[in-house]
């Protein structure tokens, strides 16, 4: 071995060469260094992304249980509502089957009931399936197995769902207010200012299912609508009922028809006017048509007590009350009640 070769040989030992044992090996360690701290940065970064995860899906929950808290709250106040709805209606109905007897206004009762059938049923179908979806949410929540979708996901249907719970019990609050207004569980002795009116189109309105059973039903409510007067609103109430039963059950064929309606005052009394386009009836019964149980219909399964109930209301207030009629010529119902009526209270109504 030469001078030259082992001064290459020393230098490549002690680390000098280019390809000396040192050299590499240092080389090697400073990859292993960026390497590992490169899976350190992402380490890092991972760990923070799964922080901010773990601290959103808390916030969820904690919205999830608080929303979960005030839809229990809603559920709460709406079955209450129910409840009272209920309740009242109950109250209303007792009262009016035994009202029946001489007013048929189990009619009246079968209208609102229908009417209430709808928002019901959206309210107890939604409210359990607010029931199982707020079950099912909670075991997975327990389980922590709920995905942020899914969580997502039942708070949308939650919110649809309140918001359908609310309208149904909107609109079974606004048929009960109408239907107390024009029952008789306001009974027949209270006196007060009214708009005759309003009154006649919530008892109209109160017989849409009736009216639905026709092919085309116009009713004109000619009253003013300014027109306030001091009288019983559960007897005027109670009359148009009457009358338009009667129209439905005797007068219209299955084509439908018109029913005016008029009511005016002078000086002395009110006047209520009614008049139908349908069928009309033979001028001889006209004499009958107040005597109780009397009916041109025998097949229709109602006792004949509604216009001598009618009769009995309008000669409590000292009033008249005439009809007139001709075969296909309609019938017509005219109603006179003095301004200074007073009606006599029995011992219920007192």
């Amino acid at each position: 071995m030469n001078k030259s070769s082992d001064e290459k040989l020393r230098n490549e030992i002690i680390g000098l060469g280019k390809n000396s044992i040192r050299k590499n090996y240092y080389r090697s360690l400073v990859e292993k260094q960026k390497a590992l701290e490169q899976k350190n940065v992402e380490l890092k970064i991972e760990v923070n992304l799964r922080k901010e995860a773990e601290k959103k899906l808390s916030q969820l929950n904690e919205e999830l249980e608080e929303r979960i808290s005030e839809r229990t709250m809603e559920l709460d106040e709406s079955n209450q509502k129910l409840k009272m709805t209920i309740s009242n209606l109950e109250k209303s109905y007792d009262y009016l089957i035994e009202a029946e007897k001489l007013a048929s206004l189990n009619h009246l009762v079968n209208g609102i009931s229908h009417e209430l059938n709808t928002p019901i049923g959206v309210s107890l179908t939604t409210a359990s399936f607010v029931t199982d979806l707020v079950k099912n949410t909670l075991l997975k929540l327990n389980e922590k197995n709920l995905k942020r979708s899914e969580l997502l996901n039942t708070l949308e249907q939650l919110d649809k769902s309140s918001g359908m719970l609310l309208e149904s019990i909107k609109q079974m609050t606004e048929l009960t207010r109408n239907f107390k207004k024009i029952s008789v569980v306001q009974d027949h002795y209270r006196k007060f200012d009214f708009s005759v009116y309003e009154y006649f189109q919530m008892v109209i309105k109160s017989m849409q299912t009736n009216i639905a059973a026709f092919d085309k039903v116009l009713i004109r409510n000619n009253c003013n609508k300014e027109l306030i007067i001091d009288s019983y609103p559960g007897i005027y109430s109670q009359l148009l009922t009457t009358f338009l039963n009667n129209t439905f059950v005797h007068g219209f064929s299955q084509s439908g028809g018109i029913i005016t309606i008029d009511f005016y005052e002078d000086e002395s009394s009110y006047y209520f006017k009614y008049s139908d386009d349908g069928k009309g009836m033979e001028v001889s019964l006209l004499t009958h048509v107040f005597e109780p149980f009397f009916s041109t219909n025998m097949s229709s399964n109602t006792p004949g007590l509604g216009l001598f109930a009618a009769y009995n209301l309008v000669a409590n207030l000292a009033g008249n009350i005439k009809c007139f009629s001709s075969p296909g010529k309609g019938f017509a119902i005219e109603v006179t009640i003095p301004r200074n009526h007073r009606i006599k209270k029995t011992k219920k109504g007192m």
